[in-house]
């Protein structure tokens, strides 16, 4: 858990499960601001506020740190990907059409030009957006089924991915892929 402090700048194969990395130490880090009381008591009186102030900071890092665009292995590293933490944890305690319209400014600005491939941010603008709607999706039983399967199998998926989908592109399917 300590590639990105201790690993290469290029990308290699310890690089493959920087997302764990990025979660297990920006939860400790948001572990340790919550034992001061100050920083508790804030986050129990107003919730979003101490969301987007987390947000705030953490993307004035990023910007500091590498900017819009984040290189191929900067965009992996755990400083430059804790605003995507502190956005999630926004989306999460915003209450009302202006809270979320405003995460849905700060997610669209901030994930435009970080990948530097506008396919990739469109599609994780848009599951943020979704994920902002903040009210059921109906679905017809056999779809709702098959959310529901593929829900249930997220974290495997999410782990096992990239050992999959470089295949699929070697093979001739990028939308597979």
């Amino acid at each position: 858990l300590l590639n990105g402090v201790l690993g290469r700048d290029t990308w290699d194969d310890d690089w493959q499960f920087w997302f764990i990395e990025a979660v297990v130490l920006g939860y400790l880090a948001l572990a340790v601001l919550l034992v001061l009381p100050w920083v508790d008591r804030l986050v129990h009186r107003r919730p979003f506020a101490a969301a987007m102030t987390a947000l705030a900071a953490t993307l004035a890092l990023r910007y500091a740190t590498v900017g819009v665009e984040a290189g191929p292995s900067e965009r992996y590293s755990v400083a430059v990907v804790l605003w995507c933490i502190a956005l999630g944890w926004a989306a999460a305690a915003a209450r009302g059409r202006w809270q979320h319209a405003l995460v849905a400014l700060v997610a669209v600005v901030a994930i435009t030009g970080f990948f530097d491939d506008g396919r990739r941010e469109a599609i994780v603008v848009v599951g943020v957006l979704v994920l902002l709607l903040d009210r059921p999706v109906p679905l017809p039983r056999v779809a709702a089924l098959l959310v529901g399967w593929i829900s249930a199998a997220s974290l495997w998926i999410y782990l096992t991915q990239w050992q999959v989908y470089p295949e699929l592109e070697a093979a001739g399917h990028p939308q597979l892929a």
